[in-house]
């Protein structure tokens, strides 16, 4: 059994993606995916693509240039981002790869205690301008 084999739910999602930063996140999902979706008609029992011919299609395709598009104003408050947003910049000393991945437990503790901070300092601001 080829390892190619393993693969039968691809991330089809990321594969048309025009933009950097939106890449395929690992090139064995998506060879896994063209080799069982790809020539039209096949599947993942009667595959029409060899491995080696899998790796070949990824490995271009993801090697491809892709349009530049600036991102840094997706999140002017970037203190908005969800906890699990892929890319900084974040506003809390959390890794890229644990806003990926996890545990998010202590991002969700410190995002709240910055809001609650927040909150009271407006608060603060209110009654002293009253």
């Amino acid at each position: 059994m080829g390892i190619l084999e393993l693969i039968k739910q691809p991330w089809p999602w990321y594969i048309a993606s025009p933009l950097v930063g939106l890449k395929v996140p690992a090139l064995l999902i998506f060879a896994g995916y063209i080799k069982y979706n790809m020539p039209l008609g096949a599947t993942y029992e009667n595959p029409q693509l060899s491995d080696e011919e899998s790796w070949d299609i990824a490995a271009y395709v993801e090697n491809q240039p892709r349009p530049f598009k600036d991102l840094s104003q997706d999140w002017p408050d970037i203190s908005k981002k969800p906890i699990d947003h892929p890319f900084g910049p974040f506003s809390d000393r959390f890794t890229e790869i644990q806003h990926k991945f996890g545990p998010f437990k202590s991002i969700k503790e410190v995002k709240k205690k910055l809001e609650e901070a927040n909150k009271k300092l407006k608060n603060n601001q209110k009654a002293t301008q009253s």
